[in-house]
């Protein structure tokens, strides 16, 4: 029953979504459509991973399942209200118990955050729930997706990508100077969005435009990547990580093998540490990102940042990556000179001078900046990722380096001479 229950779901349009939702938490109960009061709930387990309840109500009854939003897991629910006391017991589509949900203070009541308890048969593993009473289900196969695109015009040799990464939130970075900021994303379909300086980018054709004193530009779409997530919870890891899918198998594979790589690294790590003490499950967690400095047609260029959190301790990884999309192989950007220039040491001693020299890079040492990647005009040698202040960025401008790299590098193509 459960089985088909699931198979169902997947195959619904979403116009009919929550209504199917309402009719398969009905169909729990003995007598299916006798006085069964209907709830939804939205909000968070473990403070980080959305998840959306169906709950349907008959006297003391209790019965429904709930839904991790980022992975569509379904988990069982079934138990008894009374007197504001909800306790719920959660079992998978095996009908195996694995869990048990409690909370002192639920009156199905709107407006108001409640908050629920999970905890594992054993008893060795306790999580929070807070949740919100709501009215629909936004869970569908046309939920949002998060993007990179990257825009130029190709007269005046201006670029800029547009990250977007939630409905109503996205990130613009002009690549001419490497610079950064959040926009005013007013619409996707047509795409429209303000700038800092309140200049609207509009859809207009296949292309975007904006009116300025001159008249108006336009930018031309030249590559976008969708962002993926893996996102989910086991007994030993919580993670949550982006990467970037370019529709480009090639690098497609590479990228989600260099991740896959630390991936198996870290629940390694993770699986020693919880089987030496057991308290410590849910208590690690792994989570990441990818940083696109570079996007283009031939060549794509960025990091992928990951963090995993133990009890004891922090590790940061930065995988610093340079594709040729043409030529289908990883490499990297020592990798674009001659081989009769030493590079490495004029890339030492510019990080000296700038830490001597930049009052933005004061308090770092040349030992951090480790990591190079290829953007639109500069090479960039970053740090690590730190939580107190983010990256720290040392920019070579590709005109002091253009005799030094070989004919065919990537660095001519992103420089096209």
């Amino acid at each position: 029953m459960r089985l088909l229950f699931i198979s169902y779901f997947l195959l619904l349009s979403f116009p009919f979504w929550a209504q199917a939702e309402y009719q398969k938490v009905r169909e729990m109960f003995d007598v299916p459509h006798t006085n069964i009061e209907m709830h939804v709930f939205k909000g968070h387990l473990d403070h980080v991973h959305p998840v959306e309840f169906f709950i349907g109500k008959r006297n003391e009854n209790v019965k429904g399942y709930y839904r991790l939003v980022s992975s569509g897991d379904v988990f069982f629910l079934e138990g008894e209200w009374e007197n504001a006391k909800l306790i719920l017991s959660e079992s998978d589509e095996n009908d195996q118990q694995i869990g048990i949900l409690v909370s002192s203070n639920f009156n199905f009541d709107e407006n108001v955050n409640y908050e629920l308890q999970w905890q594992s048969m054993d008893n060795t593993d306790v999580l929070d729930i807070s949740l919100l009473k709501t009215h629909y289900s936004s869970y569908s196969p046309l939920a949002f997706k998060s993007s990179i695109s990257k825009y130029c015009d190709y007269q005046t040799d201006d670029c800029f990508t547009v990250e977007v990464f939630e409905e109503n939130k996205a990130e613009i970075v002009f690549l001419a100077y490497a610079k950064r900021e959040f926009i005013s994303l007013v619409s996707q379909k047509p795409f429209i969005f303000y700038t800092s300086d309140s200049l609207k980018y509009e859809e207009f054709s296949d292309k975007l435009r904006v009116k300025k004193q001159s008249g108006f530009q336009f930018y031309t779409k030249e590559k976008q990547a969708e962002v993926k997530r893996i996102y989910y919870a086991s007994n030993e890891l919580l993670s949550d990580v982006e990467y970037l899918i370019l529709n480009e198998k090639a690098f497609d594979d590479f990228l989600i093998g260099e991740i896959n790589k630390e991936k198996a690294r870290t629940k390694a790590g993770i699986a020693k540490v919880t089987q030496e003490n057991n308290s410590l499950h849910y208590q690690c967690k792994w989570s990441g990102w990818t940083m696109i400095d570079y996007m283009g047609t031939t060549v794509i260029s960025g990091r992928i940042i990951l963090e995993s959190y133990m009890p004891s301790y922090t590790e940061r990884k930065v995988i610093p990556f340079t594709y040729d999309l043409q030529e289908n192989e990883s490499t990297t950007v020592k990798e674009q000179f001659k081989s009769d220039v030493d590079i490495v040491s004029f890339f030492n001693k510019r990080i000296v001078s700038e830490l001597q020299t930049n009052l933005d890079l004061k308090g770092k040492k040349a030992e951090e900046f480790l990591y190079y990647s290829l953007s639109d005009k500069y090479i960039l040698i970053t740090t690590a990722h730190n939580p107190a202040d983010g990256f720290s960025t040392i920019k070579i401008p590709y005109s002091e380096l253009k005799n030094w790299v070989k004919r065919n590098s990537l660095i001519k193509k992103i420089m096209r001479v």
